[in-house]
């Protein structure tokens, strides 16, 4: 699982600069949904395992993981860009100009999000006219002022209020059956499909990459991923011999579509959506693949102490 998450962070990192060695691999916000996809297994299996009714604990240890590198972040972030002023991206000059409009409200929103994260992924959807005017949604002026991600010393950290969002919700997930997060699943992915119908309908230029509400879907997909790898386990413990080779196949899979499914779908003309269910379905063999050395003895070289729940 390492390997596909450093793949996916290579990813954002070549989007955010240059191909490495004329390789693309996934653009940064496909690669960011993968992760939200990794996350939502993860925070299922951890919570139906080493976390199962010490929820307070779980809380507590999110909340380690997310704030103290993000301070970290944010405090060397403020010293180097203090030091060495970037014409790209310059938060002092940001905040300053708001100062100098008396766009007072959004100055302390933007301090309040650059310490706390609170309201971060809202810099996506909010421009700043060099009068002072705020544009929002941006998506209804496309090419008018400049993004409030400038505002942030850690722009990047847009992605941490959603992966918040859903730590708080997961505990409550976990305790649906299978059949109920499939249900709700369906439901968010239905609103969210209507949703775009009408706004292409209408003409409207709609982005929600950082809506909680229909990125929540793609964590629900991660769910499912470690419900179905209780079924997978059952499957590969049957000793079933071309089964044992699902977990490689999964692994190998995953790896192709990081390096090829952006092109891929560009040339198929493909929803990106393919990838994401397509991820997903490969998630619990990529895990299992990490976990096991395998080798013709597989019943014995597997330990299978899953927590399941019947779906």
């Amino acid at each position: 699982m390492g390997t596909i998450r450093f793949f996916l962070a290579i990813s954002i990192l070549i989007t955010h600069s240059a191909p490495l060695l004329g390789v693309s691999m996934l653009n940064g916000d496909m690669a960011v949904i993968c992760f939200f996809v990794i996350s939502g297994f993860l925070m299922t299996m951890i919570l139906e395992t080493k976390y199962l009714d010490r929820t307070k604990i779980y809380f507590i240890n999110r909340l380690l993981r997310i704030y103290p590198p993000y301070i970290a972040a944010v405090l060397f972030a403020v010293i180097i860009f203090y030091i060495f002023p970037n014409g790209h991206h310059d938060p002092y000059k940001a905040l300053g100009h708001l100062l100098r409009t008396e766009n007072y409200g959004l100055f302390w929103a933007a301090i309040v999000s650059n310490l706390t994260i609170v309201g971060a992924e809202f810099s996506r959807y909010i421009n700043v006219k060099d009068s002072g005017e705020i544009l929002f949604p941006n998506f209804l002026y496309r090419g008018q002022g400049s993004g409030a991600h400038n505002f942030l010393f850690v722009p990047q950290a847009w992605t941490l209020p959603l992966e918040l969002m859903f730590y708080f919700l997961a505990p409550l997930v976990v305790r649906l059956r299978t059949r109920s997060i499939a249900g709700l699943t369906f439901a968010v992915g239905l609103a969210y499909y209507l949703t775009w119908q009408i706004a292409r309908f209408k003409n409207i230029p709609l982005e929600t990459s950082a809506f909680f509400p229909f990125q929540l879907v793609y964590f629900l997909f991660g769910s499912l991923a470690y419900r179905a790898m209780g079924y997978l386990n059952k499957t590969l413990k049957a000793d079933i011999a071309w089964m044992q080779h699902i977990p490689t196949l999964s692994f190998v899979v995953a790896f192709v579509l990081i390096f090829s499914a952006y092109e891929g779908l560009r040339v198929l003309e493909l929803s990106a959506e393919y990838l994401y269910v397509l991820f997903a379905i490969c998630i619990p063999g990529v895990f299992i693949f990490a976990r096991v050395k395998w080798t013709p003895n597989l019943r014995q070289q597997f330990k299978w102490d899953t927590v399941q729940r019947n779906g």
